[in-house]
């Protein structure tokens, strides 16, 4: 069965109730967690803020690095890379209304806003389920079903592999060498 490939930028991390307590038993602090996060997961944990809620662990994307400003930016230089062999009209077509979104937004909130709005087909925000286990320090530490928000930047499909973990990590730490804004070190890939 076929899936699309996304690249997304993530904007929240959420582990439910049950989760915490896992973490808390298996983890000294959330640090420590954030660690495995960072090395499991290939996300730069330092642009994201933590907070616990109702017993459930939040991290979110620091509102700089969605900042309208900075985020054109970024987009601006990752996705010419991209399509570095796209004619310009269809470069534009593809991406004028989500760019042009960006830039008439004054706050991250407001970016987060448009993208929740899911009849809005220019920017949005999707959630992608994830797990996280069979960490060698952490034989018996396993988290399944913990969500990750992201606004796709690029879709592509169908895809047919169902393997695709080496190559996904592969690519997302190319993005990261290409892109030095810190937009880029909270880019992943999504198969959906």
């Amino acid at each position: 069965m076929g899936a699309y490939i996304h690249i997304g930028l993530c904007t929240k991390i959420s582990f439910s109730k049950k989760h915490p307590l896992e973490i808390k038993k298996h983890f000294q602090n959330i640090d420590e967690f954030k660690d495995v996060i960072e090395k499991e997961k290939n996300l730069v944990m330092a642009h994201f803020d933590w907070q616990e809620i109702d017993e459930a662990y939040i991290f979110t994307l620091n509102p700089e690095l969605l900042s309208p400003a900075g985020l054109l930016t970024f987009l601006d230089d990752f996705l010419s890379y991209l399509h570095i062999d796209t004619p310009k009209e269809e470069f534009e077509f593809l991406y004028r209304d989500f760019l042009n979104k960006i830039a008439l937004a004054t706050s991250a909130q407001e970016i987060i806003d448009c993208a929740k709005n899911r009849d809005d087909y220019d920017i949005r925000l999707n959630r992608d389920y994830e797990s996280l286990g069979h960490i060698e320090s952490k034989p018996f530490f396993n988290i399944d079903n913990f969500q990750i928000d992201y606004i796709p930047l690029f879709h592509q499909g169908k895809a047919m592999l169902e393997v695709y973990n080496p190559l996904f990590s592969y690519i997302e730490r190319l993005i990261r060498v290409k892109h030095t804004q810190p937009q880029a070190s909270v880019i992943k890939l999504f198969l959906e």
